[in-house]
C-alpha cells in the first residue's frame, strides 16, 4: 500500500472566526427642499439593545443649515436599528444648494466612523430680495411695494436692481386759500406740482427728499395767506426733479397767487394764478358779486367756483386737486375742492372753509364772507408727497 501523507486542512481556522459588529447607513431621499426632512436608517448586527450610537455631519452643509442647528448628536440601537431625521432650514437666504453626508460613530461624536451615507442634497429654495429699500410708509398691492414719503428725509436702496424700473410721484405743499376781510370772497388756493415718470435703472445709495409744506392761512393785510412750498427728490437713477408749490388764492390782499397750479382769483375776478407748464393749470375766475375762484389742479384748470380736478397715479388715487372758492352773503355755499385733495371753500353761513388734504399737495378752501358778520377763515394747503413703485422682488 504506497504511503499516503496527511496533509491537515490549512483552512479549517476561519470557519470559527469571531466576527465583530457591523453597520450600515441610508437615506430615504438624495436631495430635499428646504424647509423638508430626510431619515437616516441605521442598520446594524451584533449590536446589543440599548447601545447609544452617535452621529456628525460632513460636507457643505453646516448645522446653521437645519431647523435645531445641530451638527451632531446621538441615537439608540434597539434589535438591530436605529434612525436619524435631519430638517433643512427653511432661511430667507440665497446661497445655492448645499450637500451633506450622515457619518455613524461609536464611543462619542469625535469617535471611529463606522458607516456614512452617501451624500444628500439640500435645494435652495429661498430668494433673498435682488435688492430692498428703506424708508417711507411701506405697503404692497398686486404684486408691487409702494413707499410714501411724507416729510422731508432720505431713501436707501441696497442690493442688485438690475432688469427692475421704479414708478415715481412728486408733488409740492398746495397754497392756501385767500382770507375775506371786510367784504368780499376770496380764491381757493392752487394744487401743489406735480410730476410723475418712470426710471428704468437704478443704482444702489442713499438719496435725499424734500416735501414742500401747504401755505398758511392770512389773516389781515399785512399777513397774506401763503402758497405752498416746493417739493424735490433725487431719484433712483440719480436725476433730480422738483415740483412748484401752489399759488395762494385772491383776496383783498394776497401773497403770490401764481405756482405749480395758480390760485383763484377774488369774487371781481380778479388775480387768478398761472400754473407751470407740466406740473398743474391755471386758477379760476370768480363771479362778481358771489363767490371766489377755485384753485387750478394737476388735471384741469379751476372754475368760476370749484378747484380744478388733480391726476391719478398708478396707485389708483388722485393728488394735487385745487381748492373751491369762497362764497358771499346767502347766495352760494363754497366751492367744492378738486379731487385729489382740495379744500371747500367758505359759504355764506359760517364762511369757514377746509384744509387741503395732507400727503396730497391740495389747495385749502378760500374763505367765505358772512353778510353783517363779516369774513370767515381760509383754510391751508396740504403738504405734498413724493411716493416710489416698484414690483417686489
Amino acid at each position: 500500500m504506497p504511503f499516503v501523507t496527511r496533509i491537515p486542512f490549512a483552512f479549517g481556522s476561519f470557519s470559527r472566526r469571531k466576527f465583530g459588529p457591523t453597520y450600515l447607513v441610508s437615506a430615504n431621499a438624495i436631495s430635499i427642499n428646504e424647509g423638508s426632512s430626510v431619515t437616516f436608517t441605521i442598520t446594524t448586527s451584533k449590536v446589543p439593545d440599548g447601545t447609544t450610537l452617535y452621529w456628525t455631519i460632513t460636507g457643505t452643509a453646516t448645522g446653521a443649515d437645519f431647523s435645531d442647528s445641530a451638527s451632531s448628536g446621538s441615537f439608540s440601537i434597539n434589535s438591530n436599528s436605529g434612525s436619524v431625521v435631519r430638517t433643512a432650514l427653511a432661511d430667507t437666504t440665497t446661497e445655492g444648494s448645499e450637500t451633506f453626508a450622515l457619518q455613524i460613530r461609536t464611543g462619542s461624536t469625535s469617535g471611529p466612523i463606522v458607516a456614512t451615507s452617501s451624500n444628500v442634497t439640500i435645494n435652495d429654495t429661498s430668494l433673498t430680495p435682488a435688492f430692498t429699500v428703506t424708508g417711507g410708509s411701506i405697503s404692497q398691492s398686486g404684486g408691487y411695494t409702494y413707499h410714501y414719503f411724507y416729510s422731508t428725509t432720505t431713501y436707501t436702496i441696497t442690493g442688485n436692481t438690475s432688469g427692475y424700473s421704479f414708478d415715481w410721484l412728486l408733488v409740492a405743499g398746495g397754497g392756501a386759500g385767500s382770507w375775506v376781510g371786510s367784504n368780499g370772497a376770496s380764491g381757493g388756493g392752487g394744487a401743489g406740482g406735480m410730476k410723475t415718470g418712470t426710471v428704468s435703472s437704478a443704482s444702489a445709495g442713499t438719496r435725499s427728499i424734500t416735501i414742500g409744506g401747504g401755505g398758511s392761512v392770512g389773516f389781515n393785510f399785512s399777513n397774506p395767506s401763503t402758497p405752498g412750498s416746493s417739493s424735490s427728490v433725487t431719484l433712483p437713477d440719480g436725476t433730480s426733479v422738483s415740483t412748484t408749490g401752489g399759488g395762494c388764492g385772491a383776496g383783498e390782499s394776497n401773497g403770490t397767487t401764481n405756482g405749480g397750479s395758480g390760485g383763484g382769483s377774488n369774487f371781481g375776478g380778479g388775480g387768478a394764478g398761472t400754473g407751470v407748464s407740466g406740473e398743474g393749470n391755471n386758477g379760476g375766475g370768480g363771479i362778481n358779486p358771489y363767490v371766489g375762484g377755485g384753485g387750478g389742479g394737476k388735471g384741469a384748470a379751476g372754475s368760476s367756483q370749484n378747484g380744478g380736478i388733480g391726476a391719478a397715479w398708478v396707485n389708483g388715487q388722485y393728488y394735487a386737486g385745487g381748492g373751491g372758492g369762497g362764497s358771499r352773503y346767502g347766495v352760494y355755499s363754497g366751492g367744492s375742492g378738486g379731487y385729489g385733495g382740495g379744500g371747500t371753500g367758505g359759504n355764506a353761513s359760517t364762511g369757514t372753509a377746509t384744509s387741503g388734504t395732507y400727503g396730497t399737495g391740495g389747495g385749502g378752501g378760500g374763505g367765505g364772507y358772512i353778510f353783517d358778520t363779516g369774513g370767515g377763515a381760509s383754510a391751508p394747503g396740504g403738504g405734498g408727497i413724493f411716493a416710489l413703485r416698484y414690483l417686489t422682488p
